[in-house]
């Protein structure tokens, strides 16, 4: 009897140390938690994060801090992407493998932030072209340099200082009408300029 009693202690003695046990270390190499992007990607993404933010650069900030971005059109590995929460288009596009042979670098504006959920579409150099030529004479919010913002009725340097500054801090404009939240500009402005403007 007692040689049974000794084989099962012995035989429970082997399974354990063979298997590690119970342990979340030895559950989690049978169950491997993955993310939904790519392994290669992994070490490419992470580096790509926004000049300046310490708290990312450094590696203290938060994981649960990333956002995904949708590249498309003239870059070498189209797709979606998961950045650092701060991250700017030029980050995505590096990302993405950089521009295509094909692709208008002037058709996206690498210094503005991103947000969670974005679509970035990089156009072709012939499409770029053909847009501009039918392009009408209306001010892009988006992308419009200080003094070009200044042509606007009621824009001085000032308010178009707080204009850039406010799409910088929000990831863009979405709609013309936002105009209205940046200091220093009221309806009245507005809707002297709201036909002169778009996104």
């Amino acid at each position: 009897m007692w040689k049974k009693y000794i084989l099962c202690i012995a035989l429970v003695s082997f399974l354990i140390m063979i298997t590690g046990g119970c342990s979340p270390g030895f559950l989690s190499d049978l169950y491997p938690v993955r993310d939904s992007i790519p392994d290669q990607k992994q070490d490419e993404i992470a580096e790509f994060t926004t000049a300046g933010n310490e708290d990312i650069e450094t590696g203290t900030g938060s994981d649960d801090h990333w956002i995904y971005v949708h590249v498309c059109g003239c870059v070498k590995n189209p797709g979606l992407y998961r950045l650092k929460e701060g991250s700017r288009i030029d980050a995505a596009i590096r990302a993405a493998g950089g521009f295509s042979k094909e692709a208008d670098e002037k058709s996206v504006n690498l210094a503005l932030p991103v947000k969670d959920g974005t679509q970035i579409e990089v156009l072709s150099a012939s499409v770029s072209e053909e847009k501009n030529s039918s392009r009408d004479s209306r001010i892009n919010l988006n992308l419009a340099q200080k003094e070009d913002l200044m042509t606007l009725n009621g824009i001085g340097e000032n308010r178009a200082l707080a204009i850039i500054a406010y799409r910088e801090e929000h990831g863009g404009f979405s709609s013309v009408e936002e105009l209205k939240e940046v200091e220093g500009i009221g309806d009245g402005i507005y809707q002297k300029i709201k036909n002169a403007i778009k996104i």
